[in-house]
């Protein structure tokens, strides 16, 4: 993941950049569980940061001052879409899901039917005759060089 560094010839802002993007895609495109495993995934990823400077680590005070910057707009932006109704759907989608949760119940209850191994291996079949090699009489062997030419040059 980018949030991670992914690639270190990105620089720390653009990957920012780049995660935010991410992220605000995932409100209209993205699954309900895809959203919430990349918040996850970013809440865990700024903990390290955030514990080692708690713990007396150093750390650059430019990036101290961007995050003094960011954080508050970044609550702002959030309350604003929040209270402006932006984020309606999204809550819709955790709370209506039309259905969703019980076709996969439905499904879940095909595997029923099946062993362990029809899923994994598939289904096992008494007369497997269309896997056994041909025979010798329905091959013709061919021998370049034998016999007569029906091209002759004249």
């Amino acid at each position: 993941m980018l949030i991670l560094g992914a690639d270190r010839a990105l620089r720390l802002p653009l990957r920012l950049v780049l995660t935010t993007i991410q992220l605000v895609a995932l409100v209209p495109f993205g699954g309900r569980t895809s959203l919430t495993l990349a918040v996850v995934v970013v809440c865990l990823a700024a903990l390290k940061p955030i514990g080692e400077a708690v713990g007396g680590r150093r750390f650059d005070l430019r990036a101290a001052i961007a995050a003094a910057l960011v954080v508050p707009l970044a609550a702002a932006a959030a309350a604003a879409a929040w209270f402006g109704g932006a984020l309606a759907p999204l809550i819709e989608r955790f709370s209506a899901d039309r259905g969703s949760a019980e076709a996969r119940v439905v499904v879940f209850d095909l595997f029923d039917a099946f062993s362990l191994q029809d899923i994994l291996l598939g289904p096992i079949r008494s007369g497997w005759r269309h896997c056994r090699p041909r025979s010798a009489s329905n091959t013709a062997s061919r021998t370049v060089g034998s016999g007569s030419s029906s091209n002759t040059a004249r």
